[in-house]
């Protein structure tokens, strides 16, 4: 397994893996994002909206005012690093089947919630 120094690894044939480090204690993304975004993504919910619930899910903003949604939002709409891994990190969970994804209206995402955990 390689680290890009982006919190991403790669494991056999280029599988993207990301990692959580805290306190020295190694965590997938499913073992730290999962409880909390699978309540924020109930409903189908605009591609930004989503990115922004992963950032908040991962501790990259707060998430508890407006004001929170508002600073982001510059973020997410913006190329940059921390959008291309949030979005990048939302098509890795459609890939997986963890999360659905359609383009009908606008790009929307919603927790695949089938009983069954990938992990």
């Amino acid at each position: 397994m390689t680290d890009d120094g982006m919190g991403r690894f790669f494991g056999e044939g280029n599988t993207t893996i990301y990692k959580v480090v805290v306190e020295g204690h190694i965590f997938t993304h499913a073992q730290v994002v999962k409880p909390v975004l699978r309540l924020m993504l109930k409903e189908w919910t605009d591609w930004d909206m989503a990115a922004y619930f992963l950032g908040v899910s991962l501790g990259i903003w707060r998430g508890d005012s407006v004001e929170w949604y508002d600073r982001a939002k510059g973020v997410i709409w913006s190329t940059n690093m921390t959008s291309e891994l949030l979005n990048g990190m939302m098509m890795d969970m459609v890939r997986l089947e963890q999360v659905e994804y359609r383009e009908e209206t606008e790009d929307q995402f919603r927790w695949k919630d089938d009983g069954k955990d990938k992990e």
